[in-house]
C-alpha cells in the first residue's frame, strides 16, 4: 500500500518535472520579452515627456499625457508577455469585464471628472489667475487639478468646485478681454443745453486716471423722462493696469463735480400730493 502511493507520487513529480522542462524555453523567452517591453515602455515614457513638453500646457496636462502614454504601452506590454507565457489573456480579460463594469459604476462621478478635468487642460477656457463667473460664483481661479478646480472669492474664500460641473456649465471668463465696459445712468434737466452739458461731461470723462481712450467714451441720450432727458454714459477701463470699482467711484465723483461746477441740472422724479 504504501508503495503504491510513493510509485503514484514519483510518477507525478516526474510528471511535472517534464512538464517544467519542456515549459522552460517558453519562460525564458517570456522573460526575455517582458524585459524587452519593459525597456521599450521606458523610452515610451520619455518621448511622452518630450510630447507633453511641447504642448506648453499646464503641468497637470503634461502629467495626464504622459501618464496615460505610459499606462496604456504598459498594458500592452503585459498583454504580451503574458500571453508567451501562456496565459488566456482573452479568457482573463472576458473575467475581469463583469468586475470592470461594476467599478465603472461605482466610481461614474470620479471618471466623469477625470474625463472633464482632461477636456478642461486641453481646451483651456480659463487659465490660473483669471477672474470667471462659474454657477453664479465669481473668484480667482488658483488650481486646475485632474478631478476639480479651485475658485477664491473676492472675499476670500476657496471653493472647490468638481471639473464636472465645470465643463458643463456656463462660463464668464473676465480676464480674457481686460478691456472692459462700463455705464453710469444721467439725467438733464429740460433747460439744459443737451449738447453743452453732454460735452463738459465727456471733457472731464476722458480726463480721469483710468477711462480708455481705445475704445472712446460716449453719451446716449435715451429718453424724454418726467421731469429730465435721461441718458447714459459709457466708458471703459484696462483691468490690468487699473482697479476696476476704484476707476468706476473717480468717474462718479467727476461727474458730480462738473455738474456742480457748471450748474447743469439733473433733476429727480417728483410727486405732488393733493390733500382734500
Amino acid at each position: 500500500m504504501l508503495n503504491d502511493i510513493f510509485i503514484k507520487l514519483a510518477e507525478q513529480f516526474q510528471t511535472i518535472r517534464e512538464q517544467f522542462i519542456a515549459y522552460v524555453p517558453q519562460l525564458i523567452a517570456g522573460l526575455l520579452v517582458g524585459v524587452l517591453l519593459l525597456v521599450c515602455v521606458r523610452l515610451v515614457r520619455r518621448w511622452a515627456q518630450g510630447l507633453a513638453r511641447r504642448v506648453e500646457g499646464p503641468l497637470e496636462l503634461e502629467r495626464l499625457i504622459v501618464n496615460s502614454i505610459y499606462i496604456f504601452s504598459l498594458l500592452i506590454g503585459i498583454t504580451i508577455t503574458l500571453s508567451i507565457f501562456g496565459v488566456n489573456v482573452m479568457g482573463m480579460i472576458a473575467g475581469l469585464g463583469l468586475s470592470g463594469l461594476a467599478i465603472g459604476f461605482a466610481l461614474k462621478d470620479i471618471i466623469e471628472n477625470v474625463l472633464a478635468g482632461a477636456l478642461i487642460l486641453v481646451q483651456r477656457p480659463f487659465a490660473i489667475g483669471e477672474a470667471i463667473e462659474l454657477e453664479a460664483i465669481v473668484g480667482i481661479v488658483t488650481d486646475i487639478q485632474i478631478r476639480s478646480t479651485t475658485l477664491r472669492t473676492f472675499d476670500n474664500v476657496e471653493i472647490v468646485i468638481p471639473n464636472r460641473t465645470v465643463y458643463t456649465a456656463t462660463i464668464k471668463n473676465y480676464s480674457t478681454y481686460p478691456v472692459r465696459r462700463r455705464q453710469v445712468s444721467l439725467r438733464l434737466g429740460y433747460g439744459e443745453d443737451l449738447g453743452e452739458a453732454t460735452q463738459a461731461l465727456m471733457d472731464r470723462l476722458k480726463s480721469i486716471d483710468g477711462v480708455a481712450d481705445d475704445p472712446a467714451p460716449f453719451i446716449t441720450l435715451d429718453d424724454f423722462g418726467d421731469s429730465a432727458v435721461s441718458g447714459t454714459v459709457f466708458y471703459y477701463i484696462d483691468t490690468k493696469k487699473f482697479d476696476f470699482g476704484g476707476t468706476h467711484t473717480q468717474v462718479l465723483k467727476a461727474l458730480q463735480e462738473v455738474t456742480k461746477e457748471r450748474h447743469i441740472a439733473h433733476p429727480y422724479p417728483t410727486r405732488v400730493v393733493i390733500n382734500r
